[in-house]
């Protein structure tokens, strides 16, 4: 089980986790593992400080979920760099680190038939969530009651020693009958989850009604050119 010893160890903590925040260290960051949360990177992700993409999928809608390796320094004993292959010839892969984007389409594109003739280099992609993710693989359900305990108890740990670091509180769920546990940090229009439900997770993103919009926005435009398209 994961649990915080000491003073140092809990240092860590927030040294690799929060390297690249501001000082403001009682706000919910703006940036986790590097990456910052509404940067408009350019869409080909060479302008990402990551080490390297992995690969990138398509999701339900218009986001894409990308994973990477990240930065130096970013990764360490509390959230480790892990690959998840499927298959080990597999060219692109999964991995524990993780970001959701969604493009952001030029003004000057009028036309479906202009859109679709873009390059990667002529638009940009905007960051939504960055998060880190430990899936254990399946077990029997002996170690598995074992691990969905160790996944409630290090969330538990982990979101007590944020809530001594931000200034906000947290919203908390705790169903201790199916081991899951979580807490959720608000500001502005961001937040920062822990979530122990059989996987660990730490998450940095837009709260549900921003996140909503914005693939509104997104989507109410490519509708626009579908119109204009179809139309005699």
């Amino acid at each position: 089980m994961f649990y915080l010893k000491n003073i140092f160890f809990k240092s860590f903590i927030f040294y690799y986790l929060f390297y690249s925040f501001s000082t403001q260290a009682a706000q919910v960051p703006k940036k986790l593992f590097g990456i910052s949360l509404g940067e408009n990177y350019k869409a080909d992700n060479s302008d990402v400080p990551v080490k390297k993409f992995t690969g990138c999928q398509k999701s339900f809608g218009l986001g894409i979920h990308c994973y990477f390796e990240p930065i130096d320094g970013a990764a360490s004993q509390i959230f480790p760099y892990i690959e998840i292959k499927e298959n080990p010839d597999y060219k692109f892969y999964k991995t524990s680190f993780h970001i959701y984007i969604l493009p952001i389409i030029p003004n000057n594109i009028d036309s479906i038939d202009k859109l679709e003739s873009l390059e990667e280099k002529d638009f940009k992609i905007e960051v939504m969530s960055i998060d880190w993710s430990e899936f254990p693989k399946e077990e029997d359900n002996k170690a598995k009651q074992k691990i969905e305990e160790d996944c409630y108890y290090w969330a538990i740990d982990l979101c007590k020693t944020f809530e001594t670091y931000f200034s906000s509180k947290p919203k908390i769920f705790d169903y201790y009958r199916s081991k899951t546990y979580g807490c959720t940090f608000s500001s502005h229009e961001r937040e920062f989850k822990v979530t122990g439900m059989g996987f660990k997770q730490v998450k940095l993103s837009y709260n549900e009604k921003v996140l909503d919009r914005k693939i509104k926005n997104v989507e109410t435009i490519l509708r626009r050119l579908e119109a204009k398209e179809i139309l005699p």
